[in-house]
């Protein structure tokens, strides 16, 4: 991972790896960093397996440590990304706790959604999505190339939505982008 020593992860892309059945992926591209995963996270994938049983390879990845916001520090950041966010949603919630703890631990968020991104770095948190985790894998010799598209097609056959339509446009949209060398 480039930089990267703490990831902590809201439910969209723990929901992709994990509904593609690719949380081994995941592992070992993150297989030199510490993950993180917040309670209301947790609590917005234990209610998702009622809609879909995959997701419960995300709860059930012991090398992600379960964190809780505590601290007054903590408390604060959350509800300054609840304002920001307008965390009326639960995965608003979520996405306002990953950024929290992570701008409390020094860490780098994992958010898919653009403005929980946006919200995270505009406060000076680290923030990437789900195709950031490919990227670095493939950065990290963790993925070859043919494993990232086939990965990237997994999430698309789940209805992630990314920018581009096919899966075998991930690698020219990456390098057009400047994301890979």
């Amino acid at each position: 991972m480039t930089s990267a020593v703490v990831l902590v992860f809201d439910a969209g892309p723990l929901s992709c790896f994990a509904r593609a059945g690719r949380m081994d992926a995941l592992r070992r591209i993150c297989q030199d960093v510490r993950c993180a995963v917040t309670e209301e996270v947790l609590g917005e994938l234990r209610r998702g397996i009622a809609i879909d049983p995959r997701l419960d390879a995300a709860l059930s990845a012991d090398w992600i440590q379960h964190v809780r916001l505590k601290s007054l520090q903590e408390i604060a950041s959350f509800a300054a990304y609840a304002r920001l966010l307008g965390a009326s949603r639960e995965r608003d919630r979520g996405e306002a706790a990953t950024l929290a703890w992570a701008e409390c631990h020094a860490a780098t968020a994992i958010v898919d959604d653009r403005a929980a991104v946006n919200a995270g770095r505009a406060r000076g948190v680290p923030s990437h999505g789900t195709l950031w985790i490919v990227i670095e894998g493939l950065r990290g010799d963790h993925l070859r190339e043919p494993q990232a598209t086939a990965l990237v097609g997994a999430f698309l056959r789940d209805g992630a939505w990314l920018p581009f339509e096919r899966p075998d446009e991930f690698i020219p949209w990456a390098r057009q982008e400047s994301l890979l060398d």
